[in-house]
């Protein structure tokens, strides 16, 4: 079987031999834009020289990232609640979200929405039988707008009607399904992340131009970060142990955990929105290309300067920033000769740091009348046992796990909950998304590929 991966800077492919249950071939090649079945030809062609049975490639399968990948905007009522629960079905969806917006919307907030052209827009707001006025207001807002982007409803049930006849008087696209949080502190995430997979293959695909590709595969079924976060659960299920994943990319770091990250001490008390088992988080500023200086400046100019001078480089900071700034504007650069390697690296382990430690849970001590207590705000997976690296600079790293340590628990800073001593396994062929793409198609069957490509992965 043969699974595709069209993303925005390359096309990869994987072979899976379903007798085997093992990837038996990669390849990828540059995606090329204005036609993207162009890049998937010459990965196949690669591919083909490599002696790969055809009878192996009869099925395809693909995933997709490219024209910038899902781009989404959620909309909710309280930012601490039912706007935080739509962002988290978005992310879970495999969606990039550009923007949030909470109660009434103004005429100034549409036209920003406008501006930024969504793919899809998940208008949520108010619990079963809660607040009706800001749902219905917000509908209204984006149906009497030029909006063309379809709108999925995911908020109070009892004015889905009034919603859904605002949306067809005025001639508008709109999906309803159930409320993303229909109680208070209850998450309903997996009917939106449904919804907006089948709006993914329905509309966007062709949106995007990605329809060219349809008459080389059998489907675009998903994607790429969902179909990386199908796989996370995957082999969730095949091992029996939590697992985090962390894909570092020229652009983004997506961080994705399967776990339910229940306090590990009956002396915490866990407070906030509860967490989705399979949780993905996308951090759209730490990318090790196009945003060098949010790395920096969130590591510290001077912190960043002494992580290079512990690799031997007592390098002067104008030629440090000097070469960040080149690979700012030149985003497609590959680090060569030992300082430029070692600059790539830390900003890997920093985008990595950074990036776990938004997604990982913290501890905050407060003192109480009966003395001192500590309160846990989303998941704690310090008992995390399998943590796996994937993404261009980690596989192509000559160190990587100097880097993964990035996404590690931190002595000097306990109240951070990331993984304590997971083992590490590195994605070397990239073949993550494979693995999501099959469990949508047998999962059963997938469950076997995993196990087989978990005892495959290089263990760092």
């Amino acid at each position: 079987m043969l699974f595709i991966d069209i993303g925005s800077t390359y096309t990869k492919l994987a072979v899976a031999d379903l007798e085997d249950m093992r990837f038996i071939a990669t390849a990828s090649s540059p995606t090329t834009v204005w036609d993207v079945g162009e890049g998937f030809q010459k990965a196949l062609g690669i591919l083909q020289k490599q002696d790969v049975p055809s009878c192996l490639m009869e099925k395809r399968y693909a995933s997709s990232s490219a024209a910038g990948g899902l781009k989404m905007i959620s909309i909710g009522l309280v930012p601490s609640l039912t706007v935080e629960a739509a962002k988290m079905a978005a992310l879970g969806a495999g969606a990039k979200v550009s923007c949030t917006f909470s109660f009434k919307m103004t005429r100034h907030q549409m036209d920003e929405l406008i501006a930024r052209q969504p793919d899809v827009v998940l208008l949520a707001g108010g619990t079963d039988g809660g607040d009706e006025t800001t749902i219905i207001h917000n509908a209204r807002m984006l149906a009497e707008s030029p909006l063309a982007s379809p709108v999925v409803m995911a908020g109070n049930s009892k004015t889905s009607d009034d919603v859904a006849a605002i949306f067809e008087t005025a001639g508008k696209y709109l999906r309803v399904t159930e409320n993303v949080m229909p109680e208070m502190n209850k998450l309903n995430i997996e009917p939106v992340r449904e919804v907006i997979r089948e709006i993914f293959i329905e509309r966007i695909i062709a949106a995007k131009g990605l329809d060219k590709i349809n008459a080389y595969i059998d489907g675009i079924a998903l994607p790429t970060p969902l179909a990386v976060l199908e796989a996370v659960k995957t082999i969730r299920d095949v091992s029996g142990q939590d697992v985090v994943t962390i894909d570092i990319g020229g652009a983004t770091t997506d961080v994705h955990s399967v776990a339910y990250g229940l306090p590990t001490d009956s002396k915490v008390v866990l407070k906030g929105l509860p967490e989705p088992f399979a949780k993905r988080t996308v951090e759209g500023d730490l990318g090790v290309r196009h945003n060098i200086s949010s790395i920096v400046e969130g590591t510290g100019s001077d912190v960043f300067t002494g992580l290079i001078a512990s690799c031997g480089y007592e390098s002067d900071e104008s030629r440090i920033h000097e070469t960040l700034d080149r690979w700012s504007r030149q985003t497609e650069c590959i680090a060569s000769g030992g300082f430029e390697k070692c600059l790539d690296s830390q900003l890997a382990f920093c985008a990595a740091k950074i990036a776990a430690g938004r997604h990982a849970g913290s501890l905050e001590q407060i003192w109480a009348p009966d003395g001192k207590l500590l309160i846990q705000y989303g998941k704690d997976l310090t008992g995390v046992r399998t943590l796996i690296g994937t993404g261009g600079p980690l596989i192509n790293n000559e160190e990587p796990e100097k880097v993964l340590k990035g996404a590690m628990f931190e002595e000097e800073n306990p109240f951070l909950l990331k993984p304590k001593q997971p083992r590490c396994y590195m994605d070397k062929k990239y073949a993550l998304f494979a693995l999501g793409l099959f469990s949508t198609v047998d999962r059963a069957a997938a469950k076997s590929l995993a196990a087989n490509y978990l005892k495959e992965m290089e263990v760092i």
